[in-house]
């Protein structure tokens, strides 16, 4: 790694962001010299405020890489760490942090080419990603509760077609196609792993009615993947190929995916040696 490694959101996002930023300050403006109901506006003001806030850290967000150091910055406030200095990783949903005891470099999953950030992260120390550390990687708690908002905007929304509905008609038909979908989201949630347990060469994949094992040589491969969103957005993963030609994908666990995935990797590599 002869030369620094930037990622950062390209310039032409925060150009449009600007823009976004700016017409959503004149729509404000246009508002409430129409409304002056400080209980409607107040709404309002706090819905671009944080979208605002989100749009600000996002393309403010930089990473760079060195040889023997790491740095990343928001709000163009820098903290960086020597790869030697780091102590202890820890995370939550697709991120990941690097610590030691008064520094933490926190990298987002938004940036342009995560996943390779998280590759180096491995190669660089590998040995923050113990399977006796995180022996026990379950759901978060932020996986239930968006399936709960999620189950609740689509119970609401099959309520108010009945409500609306008439049953004289064709107009069934998307209720029925809303209906499906809203059935195959829950069997995607409750049928997919809810932990992971690495116990010596056995890796116990736990699901919310049953359990699978897998030894280390059944293991393949392991993958840290992404499927892209109708609006662009990564969606990350991690897929765990089995000799007999399943492939088992896992998400949303507490400890972090990157540091889900780094651990795994050791755990194949420690009793595979590949």
């Amino acid at each position: 790694m002869n030369e620094p490694r930037v990622y950062q959101q390209p310039l032409f996002g925060a150009f449009f962001s600007v823009v976004w930023i700016l017409f959503s300050c004149g729509t404000i403006w246009f508002i409430s010299n129409l409304v002056t109901n400080v209980w409607f506006i107040t709404p309002i003001l706090g819905v671009f405020g944080v979208a605002f806030l989100i749009s600000l850290l996002s393309y403010t967000s930089k990473v760079v890489i060195t040889e023997d150091e790491i740095t990343s910055s928001f709000l163009f406030i820098p903290q960086t760490l020597r790869w030697t200095e780091i102590t202890r990783v820890s995370g939550g949903g697709n991120n990941i942090k690097l610590q030691n005891e008064d520094t933490t470099v926190s990298i987002p999953s938004h940036l342009p080419r995560f996943e390779e950030i998280v590759e180096i992260i491995g190669q660089k120390r590998g040995d923050l990603f113990s399977p006796q550390e995180f022996s026990e990687m379950h759901r978060g708690l932020g996986a239930y509760l968006t399936f709960f908002f999620i189950t609740l905007l689509f119970m609401g929304s099959i309520v108010a077609f009945f409500m609306l509905i008439d049953f004289s008609s064709n107009s069934w038909l998307p209720i029925a196609f809303f209906i499906f979908f809203f059935l195959f989201f829950i069997w995607a949630f409750l049928s997919s792993p809810q932990a992971l347990i690495l116990e010596n060469n056995q890796l116990h994949i736990k699901y919310l009615f049953g359990e699978t094992s897998l030894a280390a040589n059944d293991v393949t491969a392991v993958f840290f993947g992404y499927t892209r969103g109708r609006k662009g957005g990564k969606q990350y993963y991690i897929a765990i190929h089995s000799r007999d030609g399943k492939q088992i994908r896992v998400s949303g666990l507490d400890v972090g995916l990157p540091t889900a995935y780094l651990t795994l990797k050791n755990w194949r590599k420690k009793f595979t040696n590949s």
